[in-house]
């Protein structure tokens, strides 16, 4: 008879079968399960660390983002001009080291300046320059490629200092470890506030190409 609406019980008598095979049936299917079940307990966390999904960003990339950030907002005119400076390359270069000293202090390892660090200048069909900040590759998720300074050639900042903290735009783009596989890389812009603005789009890995997504998103955004 059925116990439950639509469900059929088989019903073995002596004369017409045995519950021994059903028995063997449903320990051999709760051992796969149990054996499917312990490889996934122990691959999952090393299939997970692979794909990147739950890597942390090293601190040094965090770190050296922020600590520019905090500058660029301090003085847009006067970092600006330090960035884009013959020796522009050797600030970029020694502010790492020094993000790095403060990682090692606090027990987190640090990295030694890369050889590619550098700082390339762009200038944009409305007058604004910009300065790209090319970091050493990333290698996790929200690790950035690149920082993006953009700011008005307008002399004047210098002596307004909240003018220039209002004119001046700070754009970072991230290696992308997101469930969007259709792109590698994260557009991100800073506010002064400290606010993340994730556009949710990509931009390529060059100096050339991100200059030209931030002045497009620039154009899209109408600042």
């Amino acid at each position: 008879m059925n116990v439950w609406p639509g469900l059929l019980i088989a019903e073995f008598t002596p004369a017409t079968g045995s519950v021994f095979p059903l028995v063997v049936g449903i320990l051999l299917i709760a051992g796969g399960i149990g054996l499917a079940l312990r490889w996934l307990i122990v691959r999952l966390p090393l299939i997970l660390r692979q794909s990147g999904i739950f890597a942390k960003p090293r601190v040094q990339w965090v770190g050296f983002v922020s600590e520019l950030q905090d500058l660029v907002f301090r003085d847009p005119y006067v970092f600006m001009s330090r960035l884009c400076a013959d020796d522009g390359k050797a600030f970029v270069k020694r502010l790492w080291v020094e993000v790095g000293s403060k990682m090692a202090r606090v027990k987190r390892p640090a990295e030694a300046a890369d050889p590619a660090m550098e700082v390339r200048q762009f200038r944009f069909r409305d007058g604004r320059a910009m300065a790209v900040v090319c970091l050493p590759a990333p290698q996790q998720a929200r690790e950035a490629y690149f920082v993006g300074v953009v700011l008005p050639q307008d002399d004047s900042l210098k002596q307004d200092i909240p003018r220039a903290r209002t004119a001046v735009r700070y754009f970072v783009l991230n290696r992308f470890g997101g469930p969007d596989k259709t792109r590698t890389t994260d557009l991100c812009a800073w506010t002064d506030n400290r606010k993340e603005l994730t556009y949710n789009v990509g931009a390529p890995t060059t100096p050339e190409g991100f200059a030209r997504a931030v002045e497009a998103k620039l154009l899209e955004l109408r600042r």
